[in-house]
């Protein structure tokens, strides 16, 4: 796993290097990336997409504002870990990843490794 670059992208500014990174840690579940994955469920501000000008100056088009990073790593560790909590919905919602943070509080030494801080 290129962790170095899923890190970079995690640190971005840019939702859709975020969201990738988030597919790639899910991709490969391997503990190291639940470790990620989990530090992840603390980012629960919504995102947006940085300012961008073509050479006109007119702004970009389409999504503007995503969803927090913890809703997404939520989900992500919802589909590798059989024992996690599953989201009764398919809407992802903040108690939901309040709800994965606790499990994972209660279940992280089962996937501790090296120190991969975001």
């Amino acid at each position: 796993m290129y962790t170095d670059q899923i890190l970079k992208d995690l640190k971005s500014n840019d939702p859709q290097l975020q969201d990738s990174a988030i597919r790639q840690l899910k991709q490969t579940g391997s503990d190291e990336a639940i470790q990620i994955l989990a530090e992840c469920l603390n980012y629960v501000k919504w995102r947006e997409k940085p300012e961008w000008r073509g050479p006109s100056q007119e702004a970009a088009e389409g999504r503007v504002i995503y969803e927090p990073l913890s809703f997404l790593a939520a989900e992500a560790l919802a589909s590798i870990i059989p024992a996690a909590p599953r989201q009764p919905e398919r809407l992802l919602t903040a108690e939901f990843v309040i709800q994965m943070k606790l499990w994972w509080e209660q279940n992280k030494d089962h996937y501790q490794q090296e120190d991969k801080s975001i």
